[in-house]
């Protein structure tokens, strides 16, 4: 069995709470404490640096948008973050069409 799950944030994601609660569900869904400590590890050390980094551009026009998946025997998760100026609206329509 392999635990799944995506992490949507931006540069208004609380890191600490959205690791914790990647670890307690990662935990319950039967991935070990081990394999859930160093899951969550990797996601805040690349969450933390996003964040940062959305938070430096708040009042630039540029756009910021990072997709990463972390993966092992007992886990998948994709984090997907995106910072910076408001989507197109094309972009938003595909996005709803495709489900994200």
């Amino acid at each position: 069995m392999t635990f799944r799950t995506e992490i949507r944030a931006d540069a208004d994601t609380d890191v600490g709470a959205a690791v914790e609660r990647l670890r307690r569900d990662a935990e319950r869904a039967g991935v070990s404490a081990v394999d859930a400590g160093l899951l969550a590890t990797s996601v805040e050390q690349t969450l933390s640096s996003l964040v940062a980094r959305g938070r430096d551009m708040a009042g630039v026009t540029t756009h910021l948008n990072a997709e990463k998946t972390f993966k092992d025997q007992s886990y998948e998760v994709k984090l997907t973050f995106g910072a910076g100026g408001k989507p197109s609206l094309m972009k938003r329509v595909m996005d709803l069409l495709r489900g994200r």
